[in-house]
């Protein structure tokens, strides 16, 4: 009888333990998800977009955000450059800010273009997000 008994309460604990291991891991995963910031936006590259982040290879740069005031100066400073890049406009009505794209840059203005990019704030200069689908 004591056997059945020891076996029984062996049961109980292995049981409890089984139990707290995985509840225990149910809340790691629920803590790390709720770490994560923004984890909906995370997302794969695109095959031209890894290859713009590589040096003297980006296909298309974005300077903003600007005002609509300062898009027009920036337009006209960038259109003044030679050989000139092609420029776009890509507003945000989220954020209420407009974006200058400018495709292929050539490498002989891209000083030209960071030092134009400053002058309007330090406007960041980065690789043009994937158009909306």
């Amino acid at each position: 009888m004591r056997i059945v008994v020891l076996i029984l309460l062996l049961a109980n604990v292995a049981l409890f333990a089984y139990l707290d291991y995985d509840a225990q891991a149910k809340r790691d995963v629920s803590k790390a998800m709720a770490q994560q910031v923004q984890p909906e936006r995370i997302r794969l590259m695109t095959e031209q977009e890894v290859a713009a982040l590589k040096p003297g290879a980006a296909a298309c740069l974005e300077v903003g955000p600007l005002n609509s005031g300062d898009v027009s100066q920036a337009r006209g400073a960038f259109e003044e450059l030679q050989p000139a890049p092609q420029l776009t406009e890509r507003s945000d009505p989220d954020r209420g800010a407009s974006y200058l794209q400018l495709r292929n840059v050539p490498d002989a203005v891209r000083a030209q273009v960071d030092a134009i990019a400053a002058r309007f704030g330090g406007a960041a200069l980065r690789v043009c997000p994937a158009p909306a689908a």
